[in-house]
């Protein structure tokens, strides 16, 4: 991350950046954890939803690695959580 942008590169020690993609305007999605096929391996993804209608999944080998980024992302995007500011309880009616 450099700003609110997201660099993404092809390979780990790739020092040409592949994609950009600026995170103004985005939100995260959290995602259920997933089994790598080839590795049996538990990977923990985090989709990012770009508009109009793109998202990029980026998956974490762990899930301390999965929250240290999301809360990053979070800041960067300047994402604010509903129920930072409210209190839910009992539905009041329907509409």
């Amino acid at each position: 991350m450099q700003g609110k942008d997201l660099l993404c590169y092809r390979r780990k020690n790739d020092t040409d950046v592949r994609v950009m993609h600026c995170l103004t305007g985005t939100y995260l999605q959290q995602m259920k954890s997933e089994i790598n096929p080839e590795n049996e391996q538990i990977l923990y993804p985090l989709r990012i939803v770009l508009p109009p209608m793109k998202s990029r999944i980026i998956y974490f080998e762990n899930k301390s690695t999965l929250e240290l980024w999301s809360t990053q992302i979070r800041q960067a995007i300047d994402l604010k959580n509903v129920n930072d500011f409210y209190c839910f309880s009992d539905n009041l009616g329907k509409g």
